[in-house]
């Protein structure tokens, strides 16, 4: 029976105009998909049909096994699926689809933009990459679709130059012809470049201040650069945020149902929330838990943040608080007993024991000038009432006044700005030079 079995196989014809690949697998046996890559030579395949086979072949999967047995039989009736409008189910068999075929051939049969693997065109691969000499090449192609966005995030190419750091890919962009078009481009989520870089570099987020971005936009979360910046940084550099600050960004802008401030206190990133309240972050806004920035700190970064107050705070009103919000002494009622007070400098609602000082309104900030009582009858008197820690932070200024010579005076955020700012684009060398910077920055920060 075997020597009958082995001469009726070898008796038998070739098979040949296969109609399904079931059909072809059960003639040709284990050996069938060997077989098969032998037979269908390109001359024999239409250009779908073939690069379809090649796949197959290149795939170990046992379901292609079938599909590229009988591509040779669906590539001589391709012309019939063709006209009935749907594709040759051997293709569905193999679990393979042809439409990315059919774009990438597409994509580099078309007039333009050269579309690589990865879907990005050349303009956009330059600035990823950093390739400047191609961006330059892309630069001045008027082909060149400058407002390209990439199809996955939706961004520009400027965005994708501050995602992957290109500074001098940023530094192109910036250019007469595209800065227009790219600084303010928002991407799905309607973030800005400016808000990827207060997440990932001090340099591009400074270089892209100077050239006109604006600080003020908001995404889809309702949240600026400064608050992206925030969120996600693992330190308390207040650099970003004071650049941020000094290009009119709100220092009360919303966090979720909470504020900047309280998302710096919070996080503990205390050197970025004096920069907030220098800037005129309000102190007695509440947080989702009905806290305010008051009941959060204690005495001595009260006092810290105290120090950096120069405009006119917002009062906090009468009938928020039952006791002195500093030594917690119920107010009698109808004005009886201990009565309430409130501190003309930083707003607290306090007793008369804890605001017995006062102090002259010259000592001021120059923005309470005109501002620091509700009354104009109050305005009057020259002597004005602070709490006992508004009170010890007068007396620091008098004294810091005293020492600092009469040419000394600089603007606090000018003279920051100078320090660290003007130390953090230079490439410092020498090590000496790296601790002289660390220790004017503490100088910088305890003023």
């Amino acid at each position: 029976m075997e020597t009958l079995s082995v001469e009726q196989e070898k008796s038998d014809p070739p098979t040949q105009g296969l109609t399904s690949p079931v059909s072809a697998a059960a003639v040709e046996g284990n050996n069938g998909y060997r077989d098969s890559t032998m037979r269908d030579r390109p001359t024999d395949l239409k250009q779908r049909d073939f690069m379809t086979a090649m796949m197959s072949r290149d795939s170990l999967a046992p379901e292609n096994f079938g599909s590229s047995t009988g591509l040779r039989a669906s590539s001589r009736s391709s012309n019939m699926a063709i006209s009935n409008g749907h594709r040759s189910s051997n293709v569905l068999d193999g679990g393979r689809s042809l439409e990315p075929f059919g774009s990438s051939r597409g994509s580099v049969m078309h007039f333009g933009p050269r579309v690589t693997e990865e879907g990005l065109s050349n303009y956009l691969r330059a600035v990823k990459s950093g390739n400047l000499h191609l961006l330059r090449i892309c630069l001045e192609d008027r082909n060149t679709n400058f407002t390209e966005r990439d199809p996955i995030h939706g961004q520009s190419a400027m965005h994708i130059a501050v995602r992957f750091g290109q500074l001098h890919a940023v530094q192109l962009l910036c250019g007469k012809k595209t800065r227009g078009l790219l600084i303010d481009a928002v991407d799905k989520r309607r973030n800005t470049p400016l808000h990827l870089a207060s997440a990932k570099s001090r340099r591009i987020t400074k270089y892209l201040l100077e050239h006109g971005a604006d600080a003020s936009r908001v995404n889809n979360r309702n949240q600026t650069p400064l608050a992206v910046h925030i969120l996600t940084t693992k330190r308390d550099d207040p650099l970003i945020a004071e650049m941020l600050l000094q290009h009119k960004t709100d220092p009360n802008g919303p966090v979720g149902n909470s504020t900047l401030l309280h998302k710096a206190v919070d996080l503990k990133f205390y050197e970025i929330a004096y920069r907030l309240v220098y800037h005129g972050a309000r102190l007695d806004v509440k947080d989702p838990q009905g806290k305010m920035v008051f009941d959060k700190v204690d005495q001595k970064l009260l006092r810290q943040l105290c120090a950096k107050i120069v405009y006119p705070p917002v009062w906090v009103s009468n009938t928020e608080r039952k006791s002195c919000m500093s030594c917690l002494r119920n107010f009698g009622p109808l004005g009886l007993g201990v009565r309430r007070h409130h501190c003309r400098h930083c707003g607290r609602l306090v007793c008369g024991r804890c605001s017995h000082v006062s102090v002259e309104s010259e000592a001021f900030p120059t923005a309470f000038i005109g501002q620091i009582d509700r009354n104009p009858s109050d305005e009057r008197s020259n002597l004005k009432r602070v709490c006992k820690t508004c009170s010890s932070v007068f007396d620091e200024r008098a004294k810091q006044a005293k020492e600092s010579s009469p040419g000394g005076s600089v603007k606090w955020s000018k003279a920051f700005m100078d320090r660290v700012v003007g130390f953090a684009w230079d490439d410092i060398e020498k090590k000496d030079d790296t601790r002289n910077f660390g220790s004017s920055r503490n100088r910088s920060l305890a003023t």
